[in-house]
């Protein structure tokens, strides 16, 4: 590719990108409202942590609420306490997520072919054009979230690879952290493979020390940990017994296997 391409490809992909973003809002927005029964489940317990102001412990219908972590239900609080309480800013929220995965793809394709713009430049314009991205980036639901802290901390891998030093490290502290607080340990499966198996893709480009890499990669989920429980443990103590023992423990569970229990979430047969 000659270079005049490479520079014309670096100015417009950007604009592609958030145009083809603004288009699926705009649709989405313009044809639809909130669809049952996820969409309307998690905006229904974002709105009784508004009317409670209990930004602690998430309730539905004036249960305590442990399916989802509290992360998405904080940010459309957030909003609400910015623009007031309206219906678009929830739905603006994950799909903001999918814009910054996009732009986190591009960063993490220059990280690892350097030499090759047109795959940093043409990998998210791809992602954002394929069937179940256009879909779920415009979902009031938890998958966006789960994209962009999963590759924050993939970025963080490369960094840590790449550089050294302690930022990629803390990086995929906060990734790991904020991911459990979005949607569980589940990001743990996400993350924690790339790194545990760096010996088989690193190559001989970069000698790395194995004991300190997995030490570090230990001291990243610890980090990560304090973060969640920041939350969790203060959540436990004033959501009651039942809270802490039952709900966090289904928490665990359902999220790594992508089950819950209740009507709501019904437990597949292969599971």
């Amino acid at each position: 590719m000659s270079e005049l391409t490479s520079m014309r490809l670096r100015i417009s992909t950007p604009w592609l990108l958030l145009g083809g973003w603004l288009l699926l809002m705009i649709v989405s927005l313009l044809s639809r409202s909130y669809a049952p029964i996820d969409e309307t489940r998690y905006v229904t317990v974002a709105w009784e942590m508004w009317l409670r102001g209990d930004y602690l412990v998430p309730h539905l219908n004036g249960e305590t609420y442990s399916h989802k972590p509290p992360l998405l239900f904080w940010l459309f609080n957030l909003g609400w306490s910015i623009f007031g309480v309206n219906e678009w800013w929830p739905r603006l929220v994950p799909p903001l997520f999918g814009l910054g995965s996009l732009f986190l793809t591009i960063h993490i394709a220059r990280r690892l072919w350097p030499e090759r713009e047109v795959v940093a430049q043409l990998a998210p314009l791809m992602l954002l054009g394929s069937l179940f991205w256009a879909f779920y980036t415009t979902a009031t639901m938890f998958d966006m979230m789960m994209v962009f802290f999963t590759l924050l901390g993939l970025s963080g891998v490369i960094d840590a690879w790449q550089r050294g030093g302690l930022r990629g490290w803390l990086i995929l502290a906060v990734a790991i952290g904020l991911g459990v607080l979005a949607k569980g340990p589940v990001i743990l499966l996400l993350t924690l493979p790339t790194a545990l198996l760096a010996p088989w893709w690193m190559g001989a480009g970069r000698i790395v020390s194995l004991p300190r890499w997995y030490l570090a990669i230990f001291a990243s989920v610890l980090g990560g940990a304090a973060i969640a429980l920041a939350w969790a443990i203060p959540a436990a103590i004033a959501g009651g017994e039942a809270y802490a023992d039952a709900d966090h423990a289904l928490l665990v569970v359902d999220q790594v296997t992508a089950t819950t229990h209740g009507s709501c979430h019904r437990r597949r047969g292969f599971f």
